[in-house]
């Protein structure tokens, strides 16, 4: 495997896998979390012929999502293979209980630790974009206070001609 920084121009392939293959609707499986947070978290991927890998260095451990990709036991494995033979530690992250059966498919001997620093909370797409109740009050206030600041504001996707306004 060819590990490389997780840079801009991956975007479209990473988005088009993730959406195929990803375990949970944690921030970590979407393009906008995984990008947001790549050069602080030392993001790396490499593109296989069965799938994508990623991990990122977190306090000098390898944490490697679970591989994207149909066979995920069997990318387990290339993990497992590719971190033994280069002398690296190595875990999996993120992980839910429901993701635990790929370790245990892969014949992986495992321990579970948890870290409430890396805990999400989560909106449901439909909650957002209709703001329903006293628990979006704030959420919709700030969107509120948004539009009547800034009136003419436009939309715009990201691409290489304005990467640099951004």
């Amino acid at each position: 495997m060819h590990f490389k920084k997780l840079e801009f121009n991956d975007i479209p392939k990473v988005a088009d896998t993730l959406y195929q293959y990803a375990p949970n609707t944690a921030n970590d499986y979407t393009v906008t979390g995984l990008f947001l947070w790549r050069d602080l978290l030392n993001a790396y991927v490499a593109y296989e012929e069965e799938g994508i890998y990623i991990y990122q260095v977190v306090d000098g451990w390898h944490l490697f999502y679970p591989p994207l990709c149909g066979d995920v036991a069997a990318g387990i494995r290339k993990i497992t293979d590719y971190c033994t033979a280069h002398a690296l530690p190595y875990g999996f992250y993120p992980l839910t209980e429901e993701n635990m059966d790929w370790i245990v498919k892969a014949g992986l001997p495992f321990t579970v630790e948890e870290s409430e620093d890396y805990n999400d909370y989560l909106y449901l797409k439909q909650d957002l974009m209709q703001f329903r109740g006293r628990r979006y009050h704030t959420q919709k206030n700030h969107l509120n206070k948004f539009n009547q600041t800034y009136e003419d504001y436009t939309f715009s996707r990201i691409t290489d001609a304005n990467i640099g306004e951004v």
